[in-house]
């Protein structure tokens, strides 16, 4: 397939609008909903592996470099004991359960 002399540029606030619905009165779909309560999950699980690691003295620029790593897999279960800081390329690399 061709691509046109002039391609179309992306809209990506249009895009994460649709994605995530907003700016949408009343027209939120449920998979919306879905994905708004699953992203503002992980925002919360961060906050609090910054929070926990703020309490021991370590300073935020020795965590470059780590993500929070769920044990299990699933990405919504938050307890902290399922909760660990891995090497970005370890949590990155493996299979998730995939919840949506």
């Amino acid at each position: 397939m061709k691509r046109s002399a002039r391609a179309r540029k992306r809209d990506y606030v249009d895009e994460r609008r649709r994605y995530y619905g907003y700016g949408l009165k009343g027209s939120v779909t449920p998979a919306q909903r879905l994905r708004r309560k699953h992203k503002t999950s992980r925002n919360r699980v961060r906050a609090r592996m910054r929070r926990a690691v703020r309490m021991f003295g370590v300073p935020p620029q020795a965590l470059r470099g780590f993500d929070v790593d769920h044990v299990d897999g699933n990405p919504l279960n938050n307890d902290p004991k399922n909760l660990r800081l891995t090497p970005i390329n370890f949590n990155r690399g493996r299979k998730l359960k995939r919840i949506y």
